[in-house]
């Protein structure tokens, strides 16, 4: 984990959304958001992308900690089942408004390893990968990341 400091909570977001997406990276993530958690909306939304037999791979945090209170947005993909290839995910477009937000998160087995980078679509930009969840990006990572990529260990 980079940096030590505990950091403070980001602004006021309150967006819950939950995006579906294919490996294509060109395609457009299907996002679905509200201002508040557990809405007909987001729980319609969630129970369409099960139906497509879409794989949860991660949910983000706007605060760290997994804290909720300022939002969480849940990743799913549906191109199969998450392998070393893995799926990726930039952050524009519907899911522009978590570019630059992020300060922790979940993966969701299998998908365990994470890489993230801090400028969209430029993979000689500066990146972390990790293993497992974070509680904290560390202060070099904490509302920057503009990319992630979420594959099974290699």
């Amino acid at each position: 984990m980079f940096g030590s400091s505990t950091p403070a909570s980001a602004g006021p977001a309150d967006d819950f959304c939950i995006s579906v997406t294919t490996t294509d990276a060109g395609q457009a993530a299907k996002v679905t958001c509200d201002f508040k958690p557990d809405t007909v909306k987001l729980k319609a939304a969630k129970a369409e992308a099960v139906a497509a037999g879409a794989e949860g791979l991660m949910t983000w945090y706007d605060n760290a900690g997994y804290n909720t209170a300022a939002g969480w947005h849940a990743w799913y993909g549906y191109a199969g089942p998450c392998d070393v290839d893995g799926y990726r995910t930039y952050m524009n477009g519907d899911q522009f408004q978590w570019r630059n937000r992020i300060s922790s998160w979940r993966v969701w087995s299998p998908c365990h390893t994470t890489v993230a980078w801090d400028v969209s679509g430029d993979d000689s930009s500066g990146s972390w990968r990790v293993n497992g969840d974070v509680w904290y990006t560390g202060d070099l990572f904490n509302d920057r990341i503009e990319m992630f990529r979420v594959s099974v260990a290699r």
